[in-house]
């Protein structure tokens, strides 16, 4: 009964299956989609898509714009530039990544063609910025400077004094615009900062202790006729700040930017300095003007300082221009001799009346230069003063006048001796020319004697002697002669066939006067001599321009003595092509004896007589005449001293009148008197930084002189340099240059905190904004609606 129970079950149970798969194996409806549905569902999905793509763009767009904003305005920054300029290479390389990945999943997408180039435009911008840093990064050798902005520091502040930084622009000099800018630097100096100030005049307490005195330092700083080299202040900062124990060093050069601002070799010291000043920073700030605009007078030049009466003198200098072409009144005026002298009138300096003797004008190219020439005569003795003028005012007025001082004399007379046989006519009429004779102009007064009546002369009574072809003379009138070149005097000689017993000439008394022993004579024998002259003598002075064209080779010498060791005191002025010595220079006591080994008395045409050289005979002697000329010159202005000085010279006269030493006043062209005492037979003059005449007067009235100071024309040259002269001296990236405030402060923000990304952060945010705004009206424009 059990068994049936359970097989009835298990039946029954077997009867649910047909049920159960014929519930699940029935047919069920099919859903067929029209194929118009299934495209617009698709293109729905597509659209979703893009619009997610576009919202998600559109977010990230204005969460970069907030979170730059927001970057802008906390000024981030390193305390390294160069650190600073890879972190930005890092940032803009993200950039470029991120764009990069836009572009793709605007392409995978299928996002509208102006919005990929868009994006590609961008991508090109920043490919650009970064390899501009990437460049500037890699040849940036700048050491990172560490510290906070307000940390103090060690500062020089250099000043360039030249004369030309009185250059004025806008009613303002050149030097006032550099005090202007250094006050205001300043005070943007951090506290307890250590500061120098430097300038071109030498001998200056130049180094400051705190802010106040640096102040004043800087208000007080003024322009010198006599500055250093620009160079040389430069390396005296370089020292100091490295001497300093502040971590900070920073140096400021303000100078005009002229060429002769930085001519000149650098010193070892600076490029040694320079090469280990990674830590130091340099700032040079630009005050000059970009077009400078001004007439100047060139350096001055005479044919002579001293001259006799009524000879003409040819003053010369040049008109520069710096600008565009223009014409120029150029006016001569002289002081007459003996004028009175300056003096003091209500407070105010006021010179001897001058007369204007000569007027000029003159039309010069754009930069360019015009030759200047005035000729006055003066026709008595003494000593004249004048200047030459630009009329009228201009950027530059120091350099518009030129001074000069020519003295006047009677013609200097000369004592001729003449030897056994020798012609004098050849000499004198070299040196003193009938026609100067008949009309005064002559420079000299010959006197013309035997040599045997020489003994019987007061040789104190003239200015030179002359011996042409001297014989052997007493040791008495050794002596003597020696005496008068002791006291001042000078003797030339000029050794010929007379001097053929050479013992005489070798003898002690002798020797006093000649520059050594005489050895031998030499002989052409047919070869070809000639005058090789050593031009940086005073002698060739007059020719040492035109040296090339000067026809020595013209002018045979056959015949010579040869001189054994020389003398101490000896130098040689000019030689003979076979290298002996021809002309020579020996200093005796307070005087000068010149010796020529061969004579100037050789007539051509004496019969049975071969010259023994052409210098006075040849169809082109006016060598001769010239050598003559100055070797005279030289002779009697032995001691006189230079009547024209550049500024910072020492002015040397010679005085002659009274005992020894005396007392005398120096009027100065700022019209103050100064007392000079005499120094042995010297007045010396050492004060003379200032431009202009200086009056010389014993304090006893026995005596009345001068000299005339001109500043140099280099140190009035405007012409501008440019920055890569900068770069040759002091180094490519071991400076930076500022021509306005607002360039320090940047370079002072990169120096002292370091590299600041507030203007690069500026830049981004307005790409950001550009392009968001960009996308927005392209995505919710008018116009815009989904496709399909």
């Amino acid at each position: 009964m059990a068994f049936v129970n359970f097989s009835l079950i298990f039946g029954c149970l077997l009867v649910a299956i047909p049920i159960v798969l014929h519930l699940i194996l029935r047919q069920r409806p099919k859903h067929y989609l029209f194929p118009a549905l299934r495209f617009i569902r698709e293109r729905r999905e597509v659209n979703q898509r893009k619009l997610k793509l576009r919202h998600w763009l559109l977010l990230l767009f204005r969460c970069t714009a907030i979170a730059v904003l927001a970057a802008a305005l906390a000024r981030p920054s390193v305390r390294s530039a160069v650190v600073g300029e890879w972190t930005l290479i890092g940032c803009l390389l993200v950039a470029l990544v991120l764009v990069g990945l836009l572009i793709s999943a605007g392409l995978a997408h299928g996002v509208g063609q102006k919005l990929v180039i868009g994006l590609s435009a961008a991508a090109v911008v920043l490919l650009v910025a970064l390899l501009v840093v990437g460049s500037r990064a890699f040849s940036d050798s700048r050491g990172a400077l560490i510290g906070d902005r307000a940390a103090p520091v060690a500062a020089a502040l250099v000043f360039d004094t030249s004369p030309r930084m009185l250059y004025q622009h806008q009613n303002e000099t050149r030097l006032q615009t550099a005090r202007d800018t250094a006050l205001w630097l300043l005070k943007q100096l951090p506290a307890e900062s250590e500061i120098a100030v430097l300038e071109s005049r030498p001998d200056e307490d130049r180094f400051a202790v705190d802010l106040i005195w640096a102040t004043q330092r800087v208000k007080g700083v003024e322009t010198t006729t006599v500055p250093l080299p620009l160079m040389h202040v430069l390396d005296s900062a370089l020292q100091w700040v490295g001497q300093s124990e502040k971590e900070r060093k920073e140096v400021y050069v303000f100078t005009d930017m002229t060429e002769s601002a930085w001519r000149g070799d650098m010193p070892t010291k600076l490029r040694q300095r320079l090469d280990g000043a990674d830590h130091v920073q340099i700032y040079v700030v630009d005050v000059g003007v970009d077009q400078p605009q001004n007439f100047a007078l060139g350096n001055i030049r005479l044919s002579d300082q001293v001259v006799a009466g009524n000879d003409e003198i040819r003053i010369q200098t040049d008109l520069i221009r710096i600008g565009p072409a223009g014409e120029q009144s150029i006016e001569l005026f002289l002081e007459e001799s003996g004028a009175d002298q300056p003096m003091l009138v209500d407070g105010k300096f006021v010179e001897p009346v001058a007369r204007r003797a000569d007027r000029i004008v003159c039309t010069v190219d754009a930069n360019g230069i015009q030759p200047i020439e005035f000729h006055p005569r003066f026709s008595t003795a003494g000593t004249y003063h004048g200047r030459i003028q630009i009329t009228g005012q201009d950027g530059l007025g120091v350099d518009n006048a030129r001074y000069f001082t020519i003295q006047v004399r009677p013609a200097a007379r000369l004592l001729v001796a003449t030897g056994p046989g020798a012609n004098s006519r050849l000499f004198t009429h070299a040196v003193a020319p009938l026609e100067f004779r008949n009309s005064g102009r002559s420079q000299f007064e010959c006197t013309d004697i035997d040599l045997h009546a020489l003994a019987q002369q007061t040789l104190d009574e003239y200015d030179a002697i002359c011996l042409l072809d001297p014989g052997p003379l007493s040791d008495t009138l050794w002596r003597g002669l020696a005496d008068y070149v002791r006291s001042g005097g000078g003797l030339a000689i000029f050794l010929g066939r007379n001097a053929g017993k050479i013992q005489s000439f070798n003898r002690e008394f002798a020797q006093q006067l000649l520059p050594g022993q005489l050895v031998r004579q030499w002989r052409s024998g047919g070869r070809h001599w000639y005058v090789v002259p050593r031009y940086d003598h005073v002698v060739f002075d007059s020719i040492r321009d035109n040296k090339t064209a000067v026809p020595w080779p013209s002018l045979p010498i056959d015949r010579h003595w040869e001189l054994g060791e020389l003398a101490t005191g000896t130098s040689i002025i000019a030689d003979v092509s076979n290298n002996q010595h021809l002309l020579l220079e020996r200093a005796v006591g307070a005087g000068m004896v010149l010796t020529m080994t061969s004579p100037v008395t050789d007539p051509a045409n004496q019969a049975g007589r071969a010259p023994w050289n052409w210098l006075p005979t040849s169809l082109e002697s006016w060598p001769f005449v010239v050598l003559c000329n100055e070797m005279m010159l030289h002779l009697v202005q032995r001691g006189e001293g230079r009547l024209n000085y550049e500024t910072g010279e020492v002015a040397t006269l010679r005085h002659r009148i009274g005992p020894v030493p005396r007392q005398y006043l120096v009027a100065t062209p700022q019209g103050t008197w100064e007392d000079v005492r005499s120094e042995g037979d010297e007045v010396r003059v050492r004060f003379t930084e200032l431009p202009g005449t200086y009056r010389v007067i014993a304090k006893d009235a026995a005596e009345r002189n001068g000299f005339s100071v001109n500043l140099s024309a280099e140190k009035s040259e405007l012409a501008r340099s440019s920055q890569r002269r900068l770069d040759e001296i002091l180094g490519k990236d071991q400076y930076r240059f500022a021509q306005r405030r607002a360039q320090i402060v940047r370079d002072q923000g990169e120096a002292r905190v370091g590299r600041q990304f507030y203007p690069y952060l500026v830049v981004l945010l307005g790409l950001v904004l550009g392009l968001e705004q960009t996308l927005a009206n392209r995505f919710y424009g008018r116009g815009e609606r989904l496709e399909g």
